[in-house]
C-alpha cells in the first residue's frame, strides 16, 4: 500500500471513529432515559394481573422500535453540522439525563388499583359499588390522553354512574372524595379549576432540535372534554367520565372512594356507595 493511501486512511479513521462513539453515546443515554419508564409499565402489569410476558414484548417495541430510524436521522444531521449541533446535542443529553436522573430517584409516582377486598367490575383494573338501586365503576389507569403523564401529578378516574333507584339522580363534584387511611379526605377537582404544569416527553425528541420535553398547561382541552358532567342522571339512566383528585401528600397504602347519592329534585340523600383501592407507590 502506498504511502498516500496511508495518509488518506488514516485521515478519515479518526473521525469516523469519534462519529461512532458519538452515536453510540446517544442511543445509550436515550435508553437510560427509558428505564425507569419501562419499569413503571412492568409494575403496572403486574398491577392488573398482567405477566410482564404478557406486555413486555411490545412495551419494548414501543419504546425502542424507533430508535434505528432516529440515530439515522441523527447521523445525517451529524454529517451535515459536525461541530456545532451534534456537540451541542450531545452535551445537551448528558445534562438531561443527569437531571432526570437525579429528579427520578426523588419523584413519587402512584398506580392505582383495585384493593383485594374490592368488588371487580368486567373491565379491566376496575372495581364497583352499588346502594340504592345506583351502581358507580371505577376504572383507574384509565386515561389515555394529552397528557400522557397526568398520573403523575393527578389521580384521573374513570367513573361510570348506572341509575336504577327512581330517583333523578344529583352529580355533583362536591359529592365525591378520596379518603386515606389517617382519615384526609381529597375532593374531586372540577376539571377548570385544576392549575398549574407538566410536561409532555416529545418523541421522536430528535425531530424536535434540542428539545426533548415541552410544558403543558393543566387543564388541557382533553380533560375538559372527558370530565364527568355536572348534572342529573335520571332514572333507568348513566352518565361516565373523569374525575381528577389530588395526589395524596403521604404515601398512604390505601384509599377508598365515597361517594354520597342525593336526589336531585328533594335534595335528600338516600344512599351512599364506597369502593376500596390500593394505590402502589414508586
Amino acid at each position: 500500500m502506498s504511502n498516500d493511501w496511508r495518509r488518506l486512511i488514516a485521515g478519515y479513521v479518526p473521525p469516523l471513529a469519534n462519529f461512532l462513539y458519538l452515536i453510540a453515546l446517544s442511543v445509550l443515554l436515550t435508553l437510560a432515559d427509558q428505564v425507569p419508564l419501562l419499569f413503571s409499565e412492568i409494575q403496572k402489569l403486574r398491577l392488573v394481573g398482567r405477566s410482564p410476558a404478557q406486555g413486555s414484548f411490545g412495551l419494548l417495541h414501543e419504546i425502542y422500535g424507533s430508535h434505528m430510524s432516529e440515530v439515522s436521522s441523527m447521523a445525517s444531521n451529524l454529517l451535515v453540522s459536525w461541530a456545532g449541533a451534534a456537540a451541542r446535542r450531545l452535551v445537551g443529553a448528558v445534562v438531561l439525563a443527569s437531571i432526570l436522573s437525579i429528579a427520578g430517584c426523588t419523584a413519587k409516582h402512584a398506580v392505582v388499583v383495585p384493593a383485594p377486598n374490592a368488588t371487580l367490575a368486567s373491565a379491566p383494573n376496575s372495581a364497583q359499588g352499588s346502594d340504592e338501586g345506583v351502581t358507580v365503576v371505577l376504572q383507574a389507569n384509565a386515561w389515555d390522553d394529552f397528557p400522557q403523564t397526568l398520573d403523575r401529578d393527578l389521580i384521573p378516574l374513570r367513573v361510570t354512574i348506572r341509575n336504577q333507584s327512581g330517583h333523578p339522580l344529583a352529580v355533583r363534584y362536591d359529592n365525591f372524595v378520596l379518603i386515606a387511611t389517617d382519615n384526609h379526605r381529597y375532593t374531586d377537582i372540577p376539571p377548570y379549576q385544576i392549575k398549574g404544569n407538566t410536561y409532555e416527553r416529545l418523541s421522536p425528541y430528535w425531530a424536535y432540535s434540542d428539545a426533548y420535553y415541552i410544558d403543558v398547561h393543566l387543564p388541557t382541552e382533553a380533560m375538559l372534554q372527558q370530565s364527568i358532567s355536572q348534572g342529573v342522571v335520571a332514572d333507568s339512566a348513566e352518565t361516565s367520565g373523569f374525575l381528577y383528585f389530588h395526589m395524596p401528600t403521604e404515601r398512604q397504602p390505601a384509599i377508598t372512594f365515597s361517594t354520597i347519592l342525593v336526589d336531585a329534585l328533594t335534595g335528600q340523600r338516600f344512599g351512599s356507595i364506597d369502593v376500596p383501592l390500593r394505590i402502589e407507590w414508586f
